[in-house]
């Protein structure tokens, strides 16, 4: 359990953007144009240039009243060979247009580490990350005050996690906002 209060009043979380299918398309690529098995597809580039006006809306209206512009932005960190460029990929258009470093201190599997970071920043926050690690990351935000999502389906890389809190409160309230930015996006939760 966490012992103070923590800082950060509002934690969105989204998946990484699209990734390579071994039936389809077995590879990505990076930002400048070289082939790679870690790395978005083209629709994953389309997706992190649309998460960029998501969240930093260039006429300052947010397409849902939830989402706010992050002051912080974390992905996990990429370890060649057992990692994954895309979640940095997904937010670096983000991070470019707000000026903000990305944190990506932390691998996949070191989410405790990262949420002790998070709990200690202030404001909105927005962390990228691998599916699988999602919900317990989510879980943790919550502790036992309430219940997530056991599961992040492998097909859904469109909907924003999204848990805030008073400022007078430890207690954070889960909410899932559908990013509906590309053709074929869902509006659906997930369950």
């Amino acid at each position: 359990m966490r012992k103070s209060l923590p800082k950060a009043t509002k934690i969105m979380i989204v998946r990484h953007a699209e990734k390579p299918a071994s039936d389809f398309t077995p590879y990505g690529v990076t930002i400048n144009g070289k082939r790679t098995k870690e790395s978005l597809t083209a629709r994953g580039w389309q997706r992190a240039g649309a998460l960029a006006n998501l969240f930093a809306p260039g006429n300052g209206h947010f397409q849902h009243p939830l989402l706010a512009q992050p002051r912080l932005i974390y992905a996990s960190k990429f370890i060649k060979r057992r990692g994954s460029r895309r979640p940095i990929e997904t937010i670096a258009p983000l991070a470019e247009k707000l000026a903000i470093k990305i944190n990506s201190d932390f691998p996949r599997f070191a989410v405790d580490k990262m949420l002790a970071d998070v709990f200690r920043c202030e404001g909105a926050v927005l962390i990228c990350w691998q599916r699988e690690y999602i919900p317990k990351i989510a879980a943790s935000i919550m502790g036992s005050d309430g219940i997530v999502p056991a599961e992040w389906p492998e097909t859904r890389f469109d909907i924003v996690w999204i848990f805030d809190r008073s400022r007078s409160s430890a207690r954070y309230r889960f909410n899932q906002v559908p990013q509906r930015l590309l053709m074929g996006d869902q509006l659906t939760l997930i369950k």
